[in-house]
């Protein structure tokens, strides 16, 4: 008879006894004597999170399993061999801060988050000059979260300028594949150790006790960027096949096949284990047709909001200051790609937060905030640039405020739309002709369409019969004359 037994490490070193894996082993063992013991498949404990069945799902689990070590479940035992963290500052004065004030319950809370971080090798007591206070914030969850407030340090700190990369080009990356991997990093942060001369900088102090971090901390300014630099490193030979997307800790795999999609996951697998990333497997799905990636819902060609963006959206209350009104505008401008006219659509709520402006929620301005909800639960689609398919740019303008659309021509004949583009009219602009009007409009959607829009043919479609002239007369006005010449970079016609 098999019984599955429990035991602790205190327990292990107590006694001695070391514990040691391998690829398909596991050790107890001291020095004297190594004893090994079976290994319970973790495919039977983990819910793999996938739509594959039968022969396609075996080979799926088959590359899982061969990186077990590294697909885990808690917290990440490994440090990343790829890089680690360096800071310098602008001041050799030390960060000092008396710890803030917490109650008895919050204090036993803090002792136990910290033995749990000392025992994990996170942070380790500290002798430094330097001591950041600390603070408790609660988790979704409704559990404490220890945070550093590192805010003093940051300012003294050399920023690291090295680009996170833009969250739309990202979207525009994702092409028409047909299957998506996501891979979630273990511990983040924490698995990126901290350059030995430089941990001393990141000291804190609780009410009983002083400690450093060994580990990357959250908070610290540069942590985000750090951690972007070395996965990008790691996994740099993947990124430039262009398969392979990386948002900090969010690696996303792509692939128009299964199989293509099994192969790709192993290579990338071998890449982060040889690195010693640890991988969070019940926050992985694999080999799906739907994914969720940096607050949009992706799908073969096709975007939308996420739902849970959308949700905090909905959960707002009717603004009671100018505070609170930035707050709703903030959350939809997230998302004024897929709102027509969201400029002008929104500019009576975005006047109230002008400097100067009187507060007054109006029954209009709450119309505009219900218009937006439902317009964004409707779940508004758009599609993923293809540089195949024919380019229309839609422009119209008002003394309000212009906008545009992207719309490409499907092989379905149908126009499909890639983005929206608005903007309220600022000054003088409100006081220019309908003419001049709609050639701003188009030289401002050219411009934030740029990306898209070099080296390729387009058409630009308005209902001004004017600009449609504009390509031969000879006396321009002077403002519109300056705005044609910004056209000469671009191949296009207008109809």
């Amino acid at each position: 008879m098999v019984t599955p037994i429990i035991i602790g490490t205190d327990v292990l070193n107590r006694d001695g006894v070391i514990y040691v894996r391998t690829k398909d082993r596991q050790y107890l063992s001291r020095t004297e004597h190594t004893t090994p013991i079976n290994i319970v498949s973790r495919l039977d404990q983990i819910d793999v999170n996938t739509p594959l069945l039968g022969k396609e799902r075996d080979a799926l689990l088959g590359v899982i399993d061969d990186f077990c070590e590294h697909l885990i479940t808690g917290t990440a035992q490994t440090t990343v061999t790829t890089g680690e963290m360096e800071m310098k500052l602008t001041s050799t004065t030390p960060v000092v801060y008396r710890p803030y004030k917490l109650s008895y319950q919050e204090k036993l809370k803090v002792r136990e988050i910290t033995r749990d971080l000392l025992d994990k090798g996170i942070i380790r007591r500290s002798n430094s000059e330097y001591a950041s206070p600390i603070i408790l914030v609660k988790k979704h969850d409704g559990s404490d979260r220890l945070c550093v407030d590192f805010r003093a340090l940051n300012r003294v700190t050399v920023k690291d300028r090295y680009p996170l990369p833009l969250i739309e080009d990202q979207i525009d990356r994702l092409g028409t594949y047909t299957y998506f991997t996501s891979l979630d990093m273990a511990s983040r942060f924490h698995q990126i150790r901290i350059k030995e001369d430089c941990i001393h900088l990141t000291g804190f102090v609780t009410p009983e006790d002083h400690f450093e971090y060994l580990k990357m901390p959250y908070g610290l300014a540069n942590s985000p960027i750090v951690y972007q630099r070395i996965i990008n490193d790691t996994l740099r030979m993947h990124i430039n096949e262009g398969n392979t997307m990386v948002y900090v800790d969010d690696v996303l795999l792509l692939s128009d096949s299964i199989e293509e999609g099994i192969r790709l996951l192993r290579r990338v697998l071998e890449t982060l284990t040889n690195a010693d990333f640890s991988i969070n497997i019940k926050k992985c799905s694999f080999l799906v047709t739907e994914v969720e990636y940096l607050g949009r819902v992706i799908k073969k060609g096709q975007v939308r909001p996420s739902p849970r963006k959308i949700e905090a959206l909905v959960n707002t209350s009717p603004p009671e200051n100018v505070k609170q009104v930035r707050q709703p505008l903030g959350l939809a401008g997230y998302f004024r790609r897929y709102v027509k006219d969201y400029a002008s659509k929104t500019a009576p709520i975005a006047h109230l937060t002008r400097k100067g402006s009187e507060f007054m929620w109006t029954p209009e301005h709450e119309l505009i905030r219900q218009n937006l909800i439902k317009y964004l639960t409707s779940e508004p689609l758009l599609t993923i640039f293809d540089h195949n398919l024919p380019i229309k740019l839609h422009t119209d303008a008002s003394s309000i405020g212009y906008g545009a659309v992207l719309l490409q021509v499907h092989p379905d004949s149908r126009k499909h739309a890639v983005a929206y583009f608005s903007k309220v009219t600022q000054g003088a602009e409100s006081k220019y002709h309908s003419y001049e009007l709609e050639t701003l409009a188009v030289v401002k959607a050219v411009q934030n369409f740029r990306h898209y829009l070099v080296g390729l043919e387009f058409t630009i479609v308005t209902d001004c019969n004017a600009l449609k002239a504009t390509e031969r007369k000879k006396d321009l006005l002077p403002r519109v004359a300056r705005w044609w010449i910004y056209y000469q970079d671009f191949h296009f016609t207008i109809e």
